[in-house]
Parts: C-alpha cells; structure tokens; sequence
C-alpha cells in the first residue's frame, strides 16, 4: 500500500481503542519518501511516523504506546 492510501483509513491504538482516521502524510527530508501521518480526532490532531503503523483488517495499529485514555 502506498502512502496515499493510508489516506481516510481509521487507526487504533495498541489495546483495539479508536484514535482517529488519517488525514494527511507528510516528508520531513529531503529524500522524497513520506515519514510521518496526521490522525486527526475529535480531540484535535496527532503525529505518528508511518512505520509505527500496523495494518490490522482494513484499519491500522499506532504501534507506538500511544493511548488517549
């Protein structure tokens, strides 16, 4: 899956809670490659580098720690 289709996909936490849905990418260098997703909820914005993603089914992991609650 390229990182334009990471575009709209809904993302969990590591325990199965929802985050968000990805709303952007985004290249942080100069190599051209995209590094980092913003997951937006209804709680405002969050960063996330691609590669913590986990795909799981058609949505993804945040494979990171990080929890809302």
């Amino acid at each position: 899956m390229g990182p334009k289709e990471l575009l709209g996909k809904r993302v969990l936490d590591d325990n199965g809670v929802p985050l968000g849905f990805i709303k952007g990418i985004h290249q942080l260098s100069m190599r051209g490659e995209f590094e980092e997703v913003t997951i937006e909820n209804g709680k405002g914005i969050i960063f996330a580098r691609i590669d913590e993603l986990r795909p799981s089914g058609g949505q993804f992991v945040l494979a990171n720690g990080f929890h809302t609650g």
